[in-house]
């Protein structure tokens, strides 16, 4: 399967079509990353909140270890929330060191800090 990508500003280039693993537990998710790889997928996308990262580390290092493919050709999506950024600005060096060493100690391709406001802001 031919994913589409688009060439960014700084030179990567970013699937435009990925896997979600939000709502995933840890006990499913490895397999879906897995077979997801497997059909050409290679954007990943996951939180710290979602509890799973972990889980699709161990997915990546099977799958890497396998040598199906290299590191580089994945993109790596992970996000951390804003509530924990303000209330703890030490934690967030914390999770974010904890989330590349579950995922093998490389880089994300993309690591966002998420602002989330509550729906009623918007009616």
């Amino acid at each position: 399967m031919a994913v589409p990508s688009l060439k960014l500003n700084n030179g990567c280039t970013m699937p435009l079509i990925g896997l979600g693993t939000w709502k995933m537990d840890s006990t499913g998710v490895g397999a879906a990353v897995k077979a997801a790889i497997d059909i050409g997928y290679r954007l990943i996308d996951t939180a710290w909140c979602y509890g799973n990262e972990k889980a699709i580390g161990d997915a990546l290092n099977e799958v890497l270890t396998g040598r199906t493919i290299t590191r580089s050709e994945l993109f790596i999506v992970t996000k951390v929330t804003i509530r924990i950024v303000k209330s703890k600005h030490v934690l967030v060096g914390i999770i974010i060191h904890v989330q590349l060493s579950t995922f093998l100690g490389e880089r994300f391709e993309y690591q966002a800090i998420r602002f989330l406001l509550p729906f009623y802001m918007f009616i």
